[in-house]
């Protein structure tokens, strides 16, 4: 086991490591874990023979552990050294009475708990006298008290996605601030674009100056001179011509 835990760790430093999964190593007590592992989340160690719980450190962070398939048959009071499990199975130990379940009670945040293929769960009324026992137990065997399937959750897991959740919605208001602040604020004169008053009456000369006269318009003005006028005017040398006596 002690091993195993060199060859997950690497070079890793213990109290950055989140999970150990130790599981087929053979051994009849925890060998190589220490409480340097102060970050650990998860730990599985199913399938190895243990007969004790010796050996296991306190783990202050350690919320799911995996002890299935080994040769258990009490020494539960070890687990008080991990008040942070909330996932515990213990399937297919030696587990005899619900009465060895007694110290779990100091788990207050335990949630779900997996005894199957205990002797224990042939004890009549086992699942009421354990629900009794441990009244915060939201599921045993993956049911919950009415009989029904409790679908497996993950805490850990639940507990970051509202954190990112309410990080987004703190983001968003502050968006929210920002866009509210330029709208309140006052118009300062030197942002105009020209910075002048806008005068329609100003706009309006311009325009009319730029109007052509049409020929059609009423009272068109001496621009409209007939086009036969015009002609008369600009051959001066045709009129004296014509005011010549015959000889």
């Amino acid at each position: 086991m002690e091993e195993r835990i060199k060859a997950q760790v690497k070079d890793s430093d213990p109290a950055e490591v989140k999970e150990l999964i130790l599981d087929n190593v053979r051994e009849t007590s925890i060998v190589g874990l220490t409480d340097k592992f102060s970050s650990l989340a998860t730990l599985s160690v199913i399938h190895v023979g243990l007969t004790s719980l010796d050996g296991l450190p306190a783990l202050p962070s350690l919320t799911k552990l995996e002890l299935g398939d080994n040769k258990l048959t009490g020494g539960l009071e070890a687990l008080s050294k991990c008040p942070e499990i909330r996932h515990l199975s213990l399937v297919g130990n030696r587990l005899a009475s619900v009465d060895l379940l007694a110290p779990l009670k100091g788990l207050e945040k335990l949630e779900t708990l997996d005894l199957l293929d205990c002797p224990l769960t042939r004890q009549e009324d086992y699942r009421a006298r354990v629900f009794a026992l441990l009244p915060g137990l939201r599921s045993l065997d993956g049911l919950n008290q009415a009989g029904e399937e409790v679908e497996e959750t993950d805490s850990e897991g639940e507990e970051e996605e509202e954190e990112e959740e309410e990080g987004e919605g703190e983001g968003e208001d502050e968006d929210d601030e920002v866009g509210l602040d330029y709208l309140n604020r006052p118009l300062d004169s030197d942002e105009s674009s020209d910075g002048g008053d806008y005068d329609p009456e100003a706009d309006g000369d311009e325009e009319d100056d730029d109007l052509i006269p049409s020929d059609d318009g009423e009272g068109g003005g001496e621009e409209d001179v007939p086009s036969a006028k015009r002609q008369k005017v600009s051959e001066p040398g045709t009129q004296q011509k014509s005011a010549q006596p015959e000889n």
